[in-house]
Order: C-alpha cells, then structure tokens, then sequence
C-alpha cells in the first residue's frame, strides 16, 4: 500500500517542478518582451504611443501570469499537506526550497518599515 502512494506522489511530483518552472519562465519572457517593445521603439525614434496597445495586452497577461504563478504556489502547498496525509512526510520528492507556507510563500503578509 505505501509502495503505491509512493508511487503515485512520484509521479505527480515530476510533473510538479516542470510545470513550476514552465510558468516562471513565462513570466520572464513576457517581462522581456514588454521591455523589447520600448526598446525597440526607442532605438526607432518611433511615436510615443507605437506598441502601446501590444504593452497593455503584455500587463494584462502579466496579470494573469501572476494569478497563475500564486495558484501554482497554492497547489503544490496543498500537495505538500496530501504528502502528509498519505503517510510519505518522510520522502522527498526533489523540492530544491522549502515548500512555500502562509508564513513564508506568496501568500505571506508583507512586511512595512518606517524609512526615516
């Protein structure tokens, strides 16, 4: 029975890393995107408001990167807690950093200092 959730969560979690990194690295290529349309705009001398329209649609799927990126942060806290669940709290599954918390990941609450 352990031999089968262990299997079962390995196979899960090689597909959890990639999926992670997928869509971390989409947030970096729209990132660069968004900066290679001004660039490339400026290195034009082009009108102000040439690609405007395309850095819009670039912020809202930012936006939606972003959503997606705290959701993926959301799920593989919720496999982390089925980990547990199942009886494998004592395997690891190739997690490189600690699996994010409410404390401690994207959900955590920002700390505000006073600069003086």
């Amino acid at each position: 029975m352990l031999n089968h959730r262990l299997a079962a969560a390995r196979k899960v979690a090689a597909h959890l890393m990639p999926a992670e990194a997928d869509l971390e690295s989409s947030i970096v290529r729209n990132a660069r995107l968004q900066i290679a349309i001004v660039e490339a705009r400026q290195e034009a001398k082009a009108p102000k408001n040439l690609g405007a329209a395309a850095l819009v649609h670039l912020a809202d799927a930012g936006q939606a990167l972003a959503a997606a990126w705290t959701s993926m942060t959301s799920a593989h806290s919720a496999l982390h807690e089925d980990q547990r669940l199942a009886g494998l709290s004592t395997f690891a599954f190739g997690d490189v950093d600690e699996t994010p918390t409410k404390t401690t990941g994207i959900h955590a609450e920002p700390v505000l200092r006073e600069v003086a």
